[in-house]
């Protein structure tokens, strides 16, 4: 799980991190949500570059949280940091999630697509139920930033979001 990470010579999705740290730089986050947070990267970049920002991190897939809550304990600066292991969606319940049985990195709330392990992998992902809720559901404060990176979930996320967007 999480190989690429690894295995790779450069850092994963270098755009996005440098886009991340120049709307740190530019906007002085102080609330970001991490919307399939998968391992964290996004939300520990804006927290080491500061350690003020209040994040919060929605990441369904169990094996996934266990590592999120990992690092968190292991980082001091990093305790504060919210981890919500639910499925972001346009309505709170329960959803059918394909885990990434491969990469830990594309797993998503079952449609009538194809999931990704089917096919990019030819395997037949687990599957478990899990909890959802829509953005607009959250207590913490309204975000100053939002990452979503649901895996073809993002329209369904973006509905349950709209009174969070509108704030």
């Amino acid at each position: 799980r999480n190989a690429t990470y690894w295995l790779s010579s450069r850092s994963p999705e270098p755009e996005i991190l440098g886009l991340m740290m120049a709307l740190q730089r530019t906007f002085e986050l102080k609330v970001f949500w991490d919307v399939g947070g998968n391992i964290g990267i996004y939300a520990w970049l804006l927290k080491s570059l500061n350690h003020n920002v209040r994040v919060t991190v929605m990441e369904p897939d169990p094996a996934n949280c266990c590592l999120l809550r990992d690092t968190r304990r292991r980082t001091r600066w990093l305790s504060d940091v919210e981890i919500l292991q639910v499925a972001a969606s346009n309505r709170s319940g329960l959803v059918q999630f394909a885990l990434d049985p491969i990469s830990s990195a594309t797993g998503g709330v079952l449609s009538d697509q194809r999931t990704f392990s089917e096919q990019h992998y030819g395997v037949m992902p687990p599957i478990i139920q899990s909890p959802a809720s829509a953005l607009d559901d959250l207590i913490s404060p309204p975000p100053d930033l939002i990452k979503i990176d649901t895996e073809g979930h993002e329209a369904e996320v973006i509905a349950g979001a709209m009174g969070t967007i509108r704030r």
